[in-house]
């Protein structure tokens, strides 16, 4: 199979203080009591994960920690959180969100264009040709990066489903930012145009607080931890969006 990129179309930027925060807590943490023992991951990973996700390199037998170990475990938890309902009876599910958007999970372990890359990870529409018989089948790819793996379990949970989110086929795309962190970097392309404060709307940073907003509101088991996604929101909020009202800081940030 011959591949070619089309169009480096979505990326999910972390900025440098929230990288370098969550490379400390991820280098230095323990296991959780959520988290399964390797061979839980290495069988869901044979059984379920590869082929769900389309992992464009050898299956094999992996050890923990290691960087194909941190990835089962971030679909591990997605395919495990719990939720309560809300007024209307509904709960999402992102692990079948992720899985009906993305077809394929790639690694680069440095990005030669942007050797200084806070890009966790991006998703890159493929035009693919099989034995140079077919060609325009648009393959949607998701390439993790190194910095995906020196992030929390939460952040790379949500990096999945920001990327996931860029394959809808009404995903508005990001914008350069108006202000916040990214917003003096020339051609960032690092914010949400609007914050909708509900499920299904908007682009990847929306995808990314809505899912905090159920692990944080909703959750009944301890796949993640919840004051780790109101930190994440808290900073979305502020950060990633160009519009949002007083009315929805006052209702989602806590103090």
């Amino acid at each position: 199979m011959r591949a070619r990129v089309r169009i480096l179309a979505h990326c999910h930027f972390i900025s440098i203080a929230v990288a370098v925060f969550s490379s400390i807590l991820h280098l230095s943490s323990t296991a959780s009591a959520a988290d399964p023992d390797c061979e839980t991951l290495n069988h869901s990973w044979k059984t379920k994960y590869y082929k769900d996700f389309g992992v464009q390199w050898p299956l094999v037998h992996f050890r923990c920690p290691t960087q194909t170990s941190e990835i089962a475990l971030t679909l591990y938890h997605l395919e495990h959180l719990k939720f309560t309902p809300n007024s209307k009876g509904y709960s999402p599910n992102f692990y079948s969100f992720a899985k009906k958007y993305i077809e394929q999970i790639a690694y680069l372990p440095k990005d030669k264009d942007y050797p200084n890359t806070t890009v966790a990870a991006a998703g890159h529409p493929y035009e693919d040709s099989v034995l140079g018989t077919i060609f325009g089948k648009t393959v949607r790819r998701m390439t993790l990066n190194d910095i995906f793996f020196f992030t929390d379990e939460s952040m790379r949970a949500s990096t999945i489903v920001h990327e996931a989110s860029h394959f809808r086929p009404d995903d508005p795309s990001h914008v350069n930012c108006s202000h916040g962190d990214m917003s003096t970097e020339i051609g960032n392309q690092a914010c949400d145009a609007k914050f909708y404060d509900t499920d299904g709307r908007g682009s990847g940073y929306n995808y990314d607080f809505i899912f905090h907003a159920w692990v944080r509101d909703h959750l009944t088991n301890n796949e993640l931890e919840k004051s780790v996604s109101n930190e994440k929101m808290t900073y979305l909020l502020l950060n990633r969006f160009n519009e949002y009202t007083n009315d929805q800081v006052k209702k989602w940030i806590l103090n």
